[in-house]
């Protein structure tokens, strides 16, 4: 994963976890601007370019507090399908993805 430039939410970004210890969590990435990352879809890597001081750029955490981490990691899990995980932030930032993007999106 590119460094910076998705956050990944995890059973144990929770404080108090909801969950039964045997039910199985995934983490989920979500970027600031454009909201919940199905999956990381590839790597470059160039064996040959070093770049020493290159500065690490940490993501930023856009999901705060439980109820809301709660709610992605849920949606992510157990309701994936309907895409409403990518729109925890989204919603936050009053934006919406429209139909032909979702189309786009799931084909």
């Amino acid at each position: 994963m590119l460094r910076g430039a998705a956050y990944y939410y995890q059973r144990d970004s929770v404080l108090r976890d909801p969950w039964d210890e045997k039910t199985k969590i995934c983490g989920v990435s979500v970027h600031a601007k454009y909201g919940g990352w199905f999956a990381m879809r590839g790597l470059v890597i160039f064996k040959d370019i070093l770049v020493p001081d290159l500065p690490k750029k940490d993501p930023v955490d856009v999901v705060q507090g439980d109820e809301k981490r709660i709610e992605l990691l849920e949606k992510f899990n157990f309701h994936w399908k309907d895409w409403s995980f990518r729109d925890v932030v989204l919603l936050m930032l009053s934006i919406r993805r429209t139909e032909e993007v979702l189309c786009y999106l799931a084909g």
